[in-house]
């Protein structure tokens, strides 16, 4: 127990293959009630440094190395287009005729904005004379199902979609770094001491916060029990805690106080993954502050965080 080459959740068949691929791996270790894998390099009481005991949530399969089955890589082939090789933004002078998700007026930037924002969407189409736009999924005469040709009025502009920056099997081999009793639960300490390694350049001080205010009551899905504050850290909570750092660091990141109007402020910090970064507060002469909801207690008007509401508090008198 507790000397392993690494441990993820995962699924039985999976950690068997993962041990077979791992060089020294002699037993793949399994625990069906949390769906957890720990490879290790002991089989046995005579080799194990530690203890080689029975355990009623763990199960050990002695795996054997053979030779991995030949792959053929899958051949991949770019866009085929009839102007230049595509690129993020680059711009094509041909489109996917009649084949839209949804066209309306607007510039160009928000024409390439809200194809960003689309799922699917791949090509941004732009009529500058008439500042119409269409958004596709379709940017090549290889995927359209119509005619993929030049038109005089239209441009294209493929657009490359960010990826998600949540990455679940790092935060769980973090935490199952630390959980070496594989017990389902850490200290604050061994918390942080995960964080540390997943956020590596982090603020010290926010780490610790978030660990103290990871503790809560809440059901957990693992145990399916309800569990109340305990001083210790389970899975779920880490996965929270771990969620709000990469949310806080977005924020951060969205540079909110550069933006001096509600429009821009809301506009300019939309996530795909985490939603609404900014939040435009009307106190005073406005400005434009991370979207953290404030307490129940606090005064004033509330934090603003959709366009159609940027302007609501202003009054019109006409005479």
């Amino acid at each position: 127990m507790g000397y392993n080459i690494k441990c993820f959740s995962s699924t039985l068949t999976n950690c068997k293959a993962t041990c077979a691929r791992t060089a020294g791996c002699k037993m793949a270790e399994y625990a069906a009630g949390s769906k957890t894998c720990c490879t290790s390099k002991y089989d046995s009481k005579k080799n194990c440094p530690g203890s080689f005991t029975a355990s009623a949530s763990w199960k050990g399969y002695f795996v054997c190395h053979g030779v991995p089955p030949r792959t053929t890589p899958r051949r991949t082939r770019p866009h085929r287009t009839t102007h230049k090789a595509t690129g993020c933004n680059a711009e094509s002078s041909s489109v996917c005729m009649g084949y839209n998700i949804k066209c309306f007026k607007t510039s160009l930037a928000n024409c390439k904005a809200t194809c960003k924002k689309t799922n699917g969407c791949k090509m941004a189409e732009y009529a500058k004379g008439s500042k119409t736009c269409c958004t596709s999924k379709y940017s090549s005469k290889r995927d359209c199902p119509g005619s993929f040709r030049k038109d005089p009025a239209w441009k294209g502009y493929y657009i490359c979609h960010d990826k998600s920056p949540i990455n679940y099997k790092s935060a769980y081999q973090a935490f199952a770094a630390v959980d070496k009793d594989h017990s389902g639960s850490i200290s604050y300490g061994g918390a942080y001491q995960a964080l540390s390694h997943l956020f590596p350049h982090a603020d010290e001080k926010q780490l610790d916060k978030l660990t103290k205010n990871g503790d809560i009551a809440h059901y957990d899905n693992h145990a399916h029990k309800y569990v109340f504050r305990d001083g210790k850290i389970d899975r779920q909570e880490f996965i929270t805690i771990y969620l709000n750092e990469l949310k806080n660091q977005a924020m951060s990141h969205a540079h909110c106080g550069h933006h001096h109007s509600c429009e821009l402020c809301l506009a300019k910090s939309q996530s795909k993954t985490f939603g609404q970064l900014c939040a435009w507060s009307s106190s005073g002469s406005g400005r434009c502050k991370s979207n953290v909801p404030s307490a129940s207690f606090t005064f004033g008007p509330p934090l603003v965080t959709q366009a159609a509401q940027c302007h609501s508090d202003v009054v019109h008198v006409h005479g």
